[in-house]
């Protein structure tokens, strides 16, 4: 599987629902169960006990994970050069065999996921990608299961690789190190997305401290809610402590046709958090109206995708002038 991997989630591949009979058409699901206290309530206050039940969560899920998981219990505390940036960022990421060069180009020139205010990368190997100012960055090792691609229409929403066995790990890994709980915001990259930590912090500002999730695709000009394509994630820590309090349920979707992307979506819908969107950031050319953008643009947040490390650099310094 190694290199071919870097090109997961939604892909720009057409996503639906199965609608009756064999006819396929686009719908947004939006799922909230009646039987628990949604994010939404949580944020409007409206009710003490209901707007405390997902803040709640995420208060509970820090508190269990002191100590944290015993793979991080020999790491040592210190201060990376964007640690104190407000608001913060943990940003991660899944390395396959052909992400090697391109993420340790990044953590090089401190680029990338390597601006935010903390950063990990997971990886079936065990091996440094680098250093930064602190040491060794060494990747999280796990055993990521093998996923194949999917037939849209046939037996997937998708065309794209169906790894959402793949992500579950990944996302109780890094809520298992606690870091999650650290800063404002988890953010899951792609490693081929030229990505500007501090743009994002800008937008995410007015959303600090409340239970959201972003979209960064539409499929139509109308589209108000839009999807998850994978270059990019958000969750903020509200939003992760709601999943953390009901990955059951997440677990329980009906997810084997899906991409990632689309799983991650479909469980934030299932428990209530709402959408945000990046429309305007983020230039993915696998989205069917966000793509193709001028990589001299100073103000998006992303630029997906860029797969070799000339080709990402290119575009960052495009992006910057060249600082």
């Amino acid at each position: 599987a190694g290199a071919a991997l870097t090109s997961r989630g939604g892909g720009g591949v057409l996503r639906g629902a199965a609608g009756a009979g064999a006819a396929l058409q686009f719908q947004e699901v939006k799922v909230v169960s009646k039987a628990e206290p949604s994010a939404d309530d949580a944020a409007e206050g409206d009710d003490e006990e209901e707007a405390a039940a997902p803040e709640a969560d995420a208060d509970k899920g820090e508190e269990e994970e002191k100590p944290k998981d015993p793979k991080h219990k020999d790491e040592k505390k210190c201060a990376r050069a964007h640690a104190k940036d407000s608001p913060g960022l943990f940003c991660w990421s899944v390395m396959y065999d052909g992400d090697i060069t391109l993420l340790q180009s990044q953590l090089k020139g401190r680029a990338g996921m390597f601006a935010c205010n903390d950063y990990a990368v997971i990886s079936e190997k065990d091996m440094v990608v680098g250093e930064d100012d602190c040491g060794e960055v060494r990747t999280w090792q796990e055993d990521l299961p093998a996923v194949n691609k999917g037939m849209y229409g046939v037996n997937a929403m998708t065309s794209s690789w169906l790894n959402v066995p793949v992500f579950m790990i990944c996302w109780k890994r890094v809520i298992d190190s606690g870091k999650v709980w650290e800063q404002d915001f988890t953010v899951k990259l792609d490693p081929d997305a030229v990505f500007f930590p501090d743009r994002l912090a800008g937008f995410l500002k007015e959303h600090k401290g409340k239970p959201i999730f972003t979209t960064d695709c539409r499929f139509w000009g109308g589209d108000q809610v839009g999807k998850i394509f994978g270059s990019i994630e958000v969750l903020s820590k509200r939003a992760v402590g709601a999943y953390k309090g009901n990955i059951e349920k997440c677990k329980n979707l009906g997810w084997q046709g899906w991409g990632e992307d689309m799983w991650l979506q479909e469980c934030m819908n299932a428990i209530g958090i709402k959408p945000v969107g990046l429309f305007d950031e983020v230039s993915d050319n696998t989205c069917p109206m966000g793509g193709f953008g001028d990589c001299a643009a100073g103000t998006k947040v992303v630029f997906h995708p860029r797969k070799d490390a000339g080709q990402w650099w290119d575009c960052w310094k495009q992006s910057t002038g060249g600082r």
